[in-house]
């Protein structure tokens, strides 16, 4: 049977593309051992997955409250206020940013309206309970673009961690890697949890460094790819210090 072409299966989509992304840079980068993990086939890419039911528990709490965030179902706001995703690899002796990888949302639209009820993010793309959704009647705008556009997301990410990551033996003991949102200076994260109606999430308001502000030493912007998610533009990048 057909996936139906709801706005919910596409959240859902791109929240797994997410889970892949966040995967692989851990991977590549050897934050955790290599036994880690298993293979597995994912928007017909060869990819791996976390098998600790700790570590995939933490992202996906984080990207439901992400996805939470973007939607805006909070305080009455009209959006998330939400501008990147940023996943950064560090130091933990010197605190010093090794990389940060970064997914701008850019033509973000009001969902609000449309996902009134956000419990279906803890829900699977065949699960029953989205046949009444509403399906997309977008000119153009099919599974075949969508898992195309995801599918070169992932070759691109994939390619460019291979081509650049090089972890030493001494690095493997002290990288390790934060996951930030970073949001619009009126944007009150910690108050939006709180009034979700869900366990508050442990979000911490820190002020995030450019990279030409924590480094002396020349960045390197890398630009990966671009995906038209239908609610949003998602714009990914490398930076390198």
């Amino acid at each position: 049977m057909t996936l139906p072409l709801t706005l919910q299966n596409v959240i859902l989509t791109i929240k797994e593309a997410l889970v892949v992304w966040i995967n692989q840079i851990l991977y590549y980068n050897e934050i955790y051992p290599v036994e880690l993990y298993e293979k597995r086939r994912s928007f017909e890419r060869i990819v791996f997955i976390s098998r600790n039911p700790i570590l995939n528990q933490y992202i996906e709490d984080f990207l439901d409250d992400l996805f939470r965030l973007i939607i805006g179902a909070h305080n009455r706001r009209i959006d998330g206020n939400i501008r990147k995703i940023i996943m950064m690899t560090y130091d933990v002796n010197t605190n010093e940013t090794r990389e940060r990888y970064v997914i701008e949302l850019k033509n973000l639209i009001n969902l609000r309206d449309q996902l009134p009820d956000l419990t279906f993010l803890q829900t699977k793309k065949d699960d029953p309970k989205h046949k009444d959704d509403a399906v997309l009647d977008i000119p153009g705008l099919n599974w075949s673009t969508i898992y195309s556009q995801l599918n070169s997301f992932l070759f691109e990410h994939i390619t460019e961690l291979k081509r650049k990551v090089s972890v030493s033996p001494a690095d493997k003991s002290t990288w390790f890697y934060k996951l930030f949102v970073e949001a619009e200076p009126s944007s009150n994260l910690l108050s939006a949890s709180e009034d979700s109606g869900n366990s508050p999430v442990n979000w911490a308001q820190v002020k995030i460094h450019t990279p030409k502000e924590e480094s002396r030493r020349p960045v390197s912007y890398m630009p990966v790819s671009e995906v038209d998610a239908v609610f949003v533009l998602l714009v990914t990048y490398n930076e390198y210090l």
